[in-house]
């Protein structure tokens, strides 16, 4: 039976639990708090959770507002956006222009939307599909786009 040669201690990888404490690829440690910009959301995410308090007692979630229809989503109550949800609903065109924070309805962390990437500016909005996926982000300059949008991702379903 051969004999195994021992590593020498200078050589040995540093322990964590018991065993090899595990080397990062890269240059950033996932540990060291360097994330790199929040993510954002864009098309084809998953709208997440952002826990709201206050208001309604059966919207606790930023989830919650979404559905049945298309949902345009954003952080604080814009008449412009419910007049463009609007004029689409009398083409036929199921969409619903939502809050998140809206009368005694707030976040309740504040500034959690944002960190996340849901909001840039005051008129920035989400375009949320029914199964509560990101179908389109709105900037603020991009006033009248909706319904074009809409259009487009209705005709090629």
């Amino acid at each position: 039976m051969p004999h195994r040669r021992r590593t020498p201690p200078d050589r040995r990888l540093p322990l964590h639990r018991g065993r090899p404490r595990p080397r990062h690829r890269g240059g950033r440690s996932h540990r060291a708090g360097r994330h790199g910009p929040p993510p954002r959301l864009c098309p084809g995410k998953r709208l997440p959770h952002v826990r709201l308090v206050g208001g309604s007692p059966d919207i606790t979630s930023s989830l919650d507002l979404v559905g049945p229809g298309f949902t345009l989503l954003t952080e604080t109550d814009s008449p412009e956006r419910r007049r463009e949800a609007g004029t689409l609903r009398g083409t036929g065109i199921p969409v619903e222009a939502r809050a998140l924070c809206d009368g005694a309805r707030r976040e309740a962390v504040p500034g959690g939307w944002a960190r996340i990437g849901g909001a840039t500016g005051p008129d920035d909005a989400l375009l949320v599909r029914p199964d509560g996926h990101v179908a389109w982000r709105a900037s603020g300059s991009s006033r009248g786009a909706l319904a074009e949008v809409l259009r487009r991702a209705l005709s090629t379903a």
